[in-house]
């Protein structure tokens, strides 16, 4: 016998002790057996959750593959559900069962905590729990301005997150523009809700609501401006993504209220700078309201349209708007007209009327103190109009020339050296703008021999320079009768039955015009009775000389028509 069996012998305690650390082995392999086959015959998918530490830096691929590797170590069948990360918490639903050479050591890993590491990440105070994630649906967040987006009416499901499937199939849980006041960036993302596995009941998350940008604001003067047709109010908001080129097409100005363009202008918008301005409109206008008072006008004042838009009165339209009166008996003569207001004055002026008589005298006498007699000749009484920060300064040298040399025809260097011309004061009809009465003195034999002259009654820059041109001779005019009535009359005071055009020189206006009136002495034998006389060898009447005047034609046979 060996010497240890001796001592073993001799020590019963020691006997008893090694009888059972043997007897427990053999029960511990065979309990482990016993699990391990068990554990191999029947095991069940478990829902799971785990929380870790990792490197901020992580990207979501890294993790993946840091969790895939972990699985493979301790778990069979893994499925990940949801991967969430804020900053260097990890929260992972999934799917599995624990390998059995790990089940069977350690049958309950209710808070099992361990470290990992895999090539270059690692994991770290991993806690597994058995208990599935509460899979709540989360409700409208409490706080924070969603101001631009249409939020699902109510809570929304579990697992709304981009890339998951709703039950039934759906996507995540995109968001429309508030349209009311917001509208989305064309090619962007529409917002969107998600509803994460959170564990715990929440709210849902809102994002890109940025997306979605705030409507431009009408302005304060948005009175006048119409969009298709209908006036803009206070509250109409447009769409910061609107296509303005496009927009600009249908604008227009609210003629209901007689608001309206100008010349060189035109309706127009313009997007507001951010989102939440106040967008742009310009190019129209409010109307002009009648005077309520006038030095010289007053007697017709009344019979004056109550409100015109700047655009008739630019146009001249205002004239064919109603009854709109002559010029006042006082001041009998010309053409009675409107000139537009401005921002600073909301009502329009009357210009254009004058005594012919009074202003013609009182040419004549400033003539006279120059030493100029006039007794032979016909004054002609002309308002023109000009801008002029001040009163403006008439140059009678420079203005005379341009009429003497204004007029056309055979008129001889004398006869020119025969015309004259004076001015009277300038009348400011409205800020800026002035109205002066000009007078030219033509000698009757040129009146005789070239007709009444017309003139351009406007002068530019408040100067009339240049105005006051007198045209005759064989060219056309464009006068009609009744332009010429305004500006001439006739010479028995009978204004013309009809409005035509005179198509003929204006010396022959008045024959044309003014048929009853035989001018500058002669048989008084009009064109029609010329050809009524057999006296046209093409058998053709002019119809534009009917009734003109032959004596007051260079050529008789000008009665007559061409085939």
């Amino acid at each position: 016998m060996r010497k240890d069996d001796n001592f073993i012998k001799r020590n019963p305690l020691l006997s008893t002790i090694i009888g059972i650390v043997c007897a427990l082995i053999i029960y511990i392999i065979g309990t482990v057996f016993t699990k391990y086959n068990n554990c191999k015959k029947s095991r069940e998918i478990e829902d799971l959750n785990l929380t870790a530490t990792v490197p901020e830096s992580l990207s979501e691929e890294q993790i993946e593959y840091l969790l895939e590797d972990f699985f493979d170590i301790y778990f069979d069948n893994s499925e990940i559900n949801e991967i969430e990360k804020d900053q260097n918490q990890l929260r992972v639903s999934f799917k599995g069962v624990e390998k059995c050479e790990f089940n069977w050591l350690f049958p309950d890993i209710e808070g099992w905590e361990v470290n990992f590491q895999s090539n270059y990440f690692s994991l770290s105070e991993i806690v597994i729990t058995h208990d599935a994630m509460v899979q709540s649906d989360c409700d409208t967040p409490a706080s924070g301005d969603y101001s631009g987006v249409v939020l699902p009416n109510g809570s929304i499901p579990h697992g709304s997150i981009e890339g998951n499937l709703l039950p039934g199939g759906s996507q995540e849980v995109l968001l429309d523009c508030n349209t009311t006041t917001h509208s989305l960036v064309p090619g962007a993302l529409r917002p969107k809700a998600e509803c994460p596995f959170t564990g715990t009941p929440g709210e849902y998350i809102v994002s890109r609501q940025d997306n979605c940008k705030r409507n431009c604001r009408s302005p304060q003067d948005y009175t006048g401006y119409t969009i298709d047709g209908s006036p803009i109010s206070s509250n109409y908001e447009i769409s910061f993504n609107e296509n303005y080129v496009e927009l600009n097409t249908r604008v227009g100005c609210n003629t209901n209220d007689n608001y309206s363009s100008i010349r060189d202008s035109s309706p127009s918008i313009s997007q507001c700078a951010a989102e939440d301005g106040l967008y742009e409109l310009s190019g129209c206008f409010p109307p002009c309201n009648r005077p309520a008072t006038s030095n010289n006008y007053g007697d017709i004042l009344s019979n004056l349209p109550s409100i015109v838009s700047r655009g008739n009165i630019e146009s001249g339209s205002y004239k064919t708007l109603g009854n709109f009166p002559e010029c006042p008996s006082g001041i009998p003569d010309g053409e009675l007209q409107l000139y537009k207001c401005s921002d600073q004055d909301n009502d329009y002026s009357m210009y254009g009327c004058f005594n012919r008589d009074t202003e013609c005298q009182a040419a004549t006498t400033r003539l006279r103190r120059q030493g100029i007699s006039v007794t032979d000749h016909y004054c002609f009484s002309i308002s023109i109009t000009g801008t002029s920060a001040t009163v403006p300064v008439f140059d009678q040298t420079v203005i005379l020339e341009n009429i003497r040399n204004g007029i056309t025809g055979d008129i001889t260097a004398d006869e020119r050296r025969l015309i004259y011309f004076s001015n009277g004061n300038p009348e400011q009809i409205a800020s800026g703008v002035y109205e002066t009465i000009v007078n030219v003195f033509i000698p009757n034999g040129v009146i005789t021999s070239y007709g009444i002259p017309i003139f351009n009654s406007s002068a530019g820059g408040g100067v009339a320079a240049g105005g006051g041109v007198a045209e005759g001779g064989d060219a056309t005019t464009s006068l009609t009768c009744s332009d010429y009535y305004n500006q001439f009359g006739c010479s028995d005071g009978t204004r013309p039955l009809l409005d035509t055009p005179i198509n003929a020189p204006i010396r022959d206006a008045a024959s044309i015009c003014c048929p009853a009136a035989p001018e500058r002495g002669g048989t008084g034998q009009t064109c029609q009775q010329y050809f009524d006389a057999g006296n046209c060898p093409s058998g053709i009447l002019n119809p534009n000389r009917t009734g003109n005047l032959v004596s007051t034609l260079s050529d008789p046979q000008l009665c007559c028509g061409t085939k």
